[in-house]
């Protein structure tokens, strides 16, 4: 939730104003009244309202991101699909179920990738600042992940018995917090974020300064 303390004309316009700046459903908005103001006599003594909106953010970006990566999916001839909206610790995750998943993922899911960044970017255009987000399709990305992390243990333990450093294949940036996570529990090695743009490698390296 966010609290606004706005002032105005009215309690009404001053709602009104905000659902249309914010572009969001008068659902998501409920307010109190701190100073319901008064018009004066002929402008005279005018005092202007003051309210205090209560804003359900994470609302907001679940249904607005639902819209939006429905409408993405339609531009890019992707029509049978249903997307699910869940939260993850502080991430929203945006599940869709389609009967061709592998269109969507793509190549070592460069397509499912893509769309989660123009989502994402989308999203931040409206709310205003950065969003965790996660785009999936039919749970890809907890099996993806759990392959990942497979990968990164085995790199690692070649690591620390040849002291050669291996990369690991390009991922996204939920992807790599996890692999970072990994690997800074483990003394002795490190990790190097490879690459430009939203999709990087991970080089596990050892880490001299923690032996």
């Amino acid at each position: 939730m966010r609290y606004y303390e706005i002032e105005g004309d009215t309690p009404t316009s001053i709602v009104n104003k905000f659902i249309e700046e914010k572009k969001v459903s008068k659902d998501l908005v409920t307010y109190e009244v701190i100073e319901a103001g008064s018009r004066g006599l002929l402008g005279i003594g005018k005092k202007l309202a003051k309210i205090r909106i209560e804003y359900n953010e994470e609302e907001f970006v679940k249904k607005r991101g639902k819209i939006l990566l429905s409408e993405l999916l339609d531009l890019a001839n992707f029509p049978d699909h249903h997307i699910d909206v869940t939260i993850d610790g502080k991430r929203i995750v945006f599940d869709i179920d389609s009967t061709t998943p592998e269109l969507l993922i793509g190549k070592q899911a460069m397509t499912l990738n893509a769309i989660e960044y123009i989502l994402e970017k989308m999203l931040q255009l409206d709310y205003g600042k950065d969003i965790d987000i996660v785009v999936d399709v039919n749970a890809y990305r907890d099996r993806a992940l759990q392959s990942i992390i497979e990968k990164a243990k085995r790199f690692a333990n070649e690591v620390l018995q040849t002291g050669k450093s291996r990369k690991l294949p390009p991922m996204n940036s939920s992807m790599r917090r996890e692999v970072h996570q990994l690997v800074k529990e483990i003394k002795g090695l490190t990790t190097i974020s490879l690459g430009e743009g939203f999709i990087k490698q991970i080089s596990i390296v050892p880490d001299r300064r923690r032996r």
